[in-house]
């Protein structure tokens, strides 16, 4: 599932800049379980942090600027990622998946290393603090993250500024059919 999510993200990030944006905030290259997704992700956010456009065309001359463009699969592979992109901007959801996921590799990779250690090592007390500080630092720790701080960054960035209330739609009026319009009789309608 992740990996749809990881593929979904860069699909929005090579569509819309917001988007990106979101993106960076949330994300940091220590979430992707793929290396093209990395890699992509990186050029992305370097893109960004020059205020340069993300789209397929810029993100693929980046990548080949650094040699890097037939590790990610080629400039089909990019424009594969934005046309499979679904759509609408959910991106605050599949970032959530993305984090949520590094955060359950990064809990079994501890709990495997201690698994291997625990009958080969004489302080047991040492390996439990050095599990619990793999989990409390490491790479993913920022996949807590508080709902609410991902909805105002979305409507920060995405949408309006925080506090703005959205225009209004003007009402669509239903057609009386007895009112004379141009053209017709009222009792020919």
């Amino acid at each position: 599932m992740s990996i749809q999510a990881e593929a979904a993200v860069l699909g929005a990030c090579l569509t819309s800049p917001k988007a990106a944006d979101l993106a960076c905030d949330l994300l940091d290259s220590s979430v992707w379980q793929r290396d093209a997704h990395l890699t992509v992700f990186d050029a992305i956010r370097e893109l960004r942090q020059s205020n340069g456009s993300t789209d397929t065309v810029t993100v693929t001359n980046r990548l080949a600027r650094a040699g890097k463009l037939e590790h990610v699969g080629g400039p089909v592979a990019l424009h594969d990622l934005q046309s499979e992109a679904p759509l609408g901007l959910n991106v605050e959801h599949w970032c959530r998946i993305v984090l949520d996921t590094a955060r359950r590799r990064q809990v079994a990779t501890a709990l495997d290393r201690a698994r291997s250690a625990v009958l080969e090592v004489d302080d047991i007390d040492g390996l439990v603090e050095d599990l619990a500080a793999d989990l409390a630092t490491g790479p993913s720790t920022r996949s807590v993250v508080n709902p609410a701080d991902i909805h105002a960054a979305f409507e920060q960035r995405v949408h309006r500024r925080p506090g703005r209330r959205p225009r209004r739609r003007p009402r669509h009026r239903p057609v009386n059919p007895l009112r004379r319009q141009p053209g017709r009789h009222p009792r020919c309608v």
